[in-house]
């Protein structure tokens, strides 16, 4: 059986939305690409790293390219699962006690950004793929469902499962997504976009009418329905 095709999302950065990171309201998109261009010998480095066991490891200290690129709580704690920092209060007060174990989601959002912009071989593409998605569970399964960042958490787990071609696992993540947090358009466009490249417009189209219930005239969803037939 040919497998389900599986692209990047459409008008994203690094497969995470249009504008910003998930979660993270300060990364815009003109600040990436700042970050992107400031970035660039460090990321001639990283081609050439990626390739290393030292590289691939996952509590490896970050480099200043992949913090400058990397949502701002991971900017804080750098790693850290006892960050004390001057933010310290900032993010106990919005994330609680889950802050001990948010390295574990730096750690795989990194991943996520090393997928996105390092020519990688197979086996380490696999390799990272399955530590993003092992990262995010570990946060999802110590942190309580109210936390704030669950419904980012079941995205990209979502995202690193639809990758790795398991496709019951990713479905139901961006469900739960989408359960924990109804208006988070990002989990209707990641799995929208699949539905779409497997020629499932019915499906995608349902879901994206859903999605803008919920999220009235958000501009991805308008665009994706409308790619598929639908109108608003």
């Amino acid at each position: 059986m040919e497998r389900p095709s599986v692209q990047e999302p459409d008008s994203t950065v690094d497969g995470f939305g249009p504008d910003r990171w998930p979660g993270d309201s300060g990364r815009s998109r003109g600040a990436i690409r700042r970050a992107l261009c400031g970035c660039l010998l460090v990321g001639v480095q990283a081609v050439t790293f990626a390739q290393s066991p030292t590289y691939l490891a996952g509590s490896r200290p970050f480099t200043p390219g992949e913090l400058a690129l990397l949502p701002d709580i991971c900017k804080d704690i750098q790693g850290s699962p006892t960050y004390n920092g001057p933010r310290g209060d900032h993010w106990r007060a919005y994330i609680g006690n889950a802050l001990g174990h948010m390295h574990h989601y730096c750690r795989g959002m990194r991943d996520l950004l090393v997928l996105r912009t390092v020519q990688l071989k197979p086996e380490h593409r696999q390799l990272l793929w399955n530590r993003a998605a092992t990262e995010m569970m570990y946060v999802i399964q110590n942190s309580p469902p109210t936390m704030p960042m669950q419904p980012e958490l079941w995205l990209h787990y979502g995202y690193a499962k639809l990758n790795l071609g398991d496709l019951m696992a990713a479905q139901r993540a961006y469900e739960q997504s989408r359960k924990l947090k109804p208006d988070y358009w990002p989990a209707y466009t990641q799995w929208a976009d699949f539905l779409i490249q497997n020629k499932q417009n019915d499906e995608a189209r349902a879901l994206l009418e859903e999605g803008l219930k919920h999220a009235p005239d958000q501009p991805e969803l308008v665009k994706r329905l409308a790619s598929v037939g639908g109108s608003r």
